[in-house]
């Protein structure tokens, strides 16, 4: 395991399960991918990005500095080990 910050580290300890974020991810609608063409990320993570920041702001949600996420891009928080887990137990607590 990496080391995480503390609220990294309570997001991660945190997250409910792939069960339940699968339930989650799908309540979303589909969507078109072709936004995240230069980015690595996984289709399930992008369709609740696009969810809560929209199709427009999505990409720049990612590359922005996220206070929840201690003010780490969420682009950077998927490079880490947990950071898949991490994101997705944070995107779940968002209204």
């Amino acid at each position: 395991m990496t080391k995480l910050t503390n609220r990294l580290s309570i997001l991660y300890e945190e997250y409910p399960g792939d069960d339940a974020w699968s339930e989650y991810v799908s309540s979303f609608p589909e969507i078109d991918y072709s936004i995240f063409s230069n980015l690595n990320i996984d289709d399930d993570i992008a369709k609740a990005v696009v969810w809560h920041a929209g199709s427009k702001f999505a990409v720049k949600w990612l590359t922005k500095k996220i206070p929840s996420l201690d003010y780490q891009k969420p682009i950077d928080v998927m490079e880490l080990q947990e950071g898949n887990v991490i994101l997705r137990s944070a995107l779940m607590r968002m209204p």
